[in-house]
């Protein structure tokens, strides 16, 4: 069950004007293959846009200590904050994390306690990253695969929105 809602999450997510879909909706509208507007979409995530692999090794890391090396996760903590919601929690993440296994909420509880405090940011709350970090943790997937979860959960939205705005520029 945790995993559909995991897919669910990620397909809302990739309805918003992100980085990938805002990519993979311009490739479309200049007429580029699904294939290249998919790769391009791809090459954008893991980095400020769906940072997942280092989002999952902070949040193990986290989860073995109860703290984290400043140094290592950097001035922002990978999985924190939105482009949509300041101040407040995601409600789409929000009611995905509520379907983790009790133990693994109370370790993102902590982790966001954590954080706000370290980082002195108390409106700063996990985003999809992080998400995806507490359920790669709690279904044991490797951070450096976790990213096929998330592809996974947005593939099919990132197809329609390129058949919403493919454009025949005619160059076939």
């Amino acid at each position: 069950m945790v995993y559909e809602k995991f897919i669910e999450m990620h397909t809302e997510m990739a309805f918003r004007n992100n980085a990938s879909s805002s990519i993979i909706r311009a490739m479309a509208n200049l007429g580029k293959p699904l294939n290249d507007a998919l790769a391009a979409g791809l090459l954008s995530l893991d980095t400020i846009h769906a940072p997942i692999r280092s989002a999952c090794e902070c949040f193990n890391a986290f989860e073995h200590d109860g703290a984290l090396n400043a140094s290592y996760c950097g001035r922002k903590v990978p999985g924190f904050g939105s482009s949509w919601y300041k101040n407040e929690p995601d409600p789409v993440v929000e009611k995905f994390l509520n379907e983790l296994d009790d133990e693994v909420l109370n370790v993102v509880t902590r982790y966001n306690g954590y954080v706000q405090d370290m980082w002195n940011k108390p409106g700063l709350f996990p985003n999809a990253a992080l998400a995806t970090a507490a359920f790669a943790f709690q279904e044991n997937i490797d951070p450096v695969t976790a990213m096929s979860k998330v592809i996974l959960g947005r593939i099919d939205a990132w197809v329609s929105i390129y058949s919403d705005n493919y454009v025949d520029r005619g160059f076939n």
